[in-house]
């Protein structure tokens, strides 16, 4: 929507990524959430995932499974923030591809989102879904600020850079 900002949920459809608490956020004014996951493997557990009976109706189920790269990054491209509400967590390859495309991130208050979040790469909070709606907020207002760190560490995300690191 051109008259919105968009959040963006994706990944894999698991209980660990904790978007159940999608369902309960009062979205803020003018913004959208968007979901998008691919079947998970990897997990036998049963969840819930129609958003037409979620508080708000400002959540877009994109209903696509997996997303070919290209598709990928144009959703990247147009979205505002990535919603990290998960559970647990060793690592996220989603915030790091949203970083590559200038993304800051709302997570929940994991020892590795934290790591990131220190280095004004996004904002971490409490897993509640007042948290994560009040979050959207803060990186609305101080947008240039997280988009000027993203812009800063995501040259570290460089093949170059890595091979440099490498060498070193």
């Amino acid at each position: 929507p051109q008259d919105s900002k968009l959040a963006l949920a994706i990944g894999f459809r698991t209980v660990s990524k904790g978007w159940d608490l999608l369902k309960k956020m009062n979205i803020p004014h003018r913004w959208k959430v968007v979901v998008n996951s691919s079947a998970g493997h990897y997990s036998t557990e049963k969840f819930d995932m129609n958003f037409t009976n979620s508080r708000s109706n400002n959540i877009i189920d994109l209903q696509k499974d997996f997303l070919e790269e290209r598709d990928f990054s144009l959703l990247l491209y147009a979205c505002d923030v990535i919603l990290l509400p998960y559970r647990i967590t060793s690592g996220s390859g989603v915030m790091f591809d949203a970083l590559s495309h200038r993304i800051p991130f709302v997570a929940s208050d994991l020892a590795f989102f934290k790591e990131v979040a220190e280095q004004g790469l996004g904002i971490i909070v409490k897993r509640k879904p007042s948290a994560f709606s009040d979050a959207i907020k803060e990186i609305e207002r101080n947008y240039p600020f997280y988009t000027k760190n993203v812009d800063k560490f995501k040259q570290k995300l460089k093949w170059s850079f890595v091979a440099s690191e490498h060498r070193s």
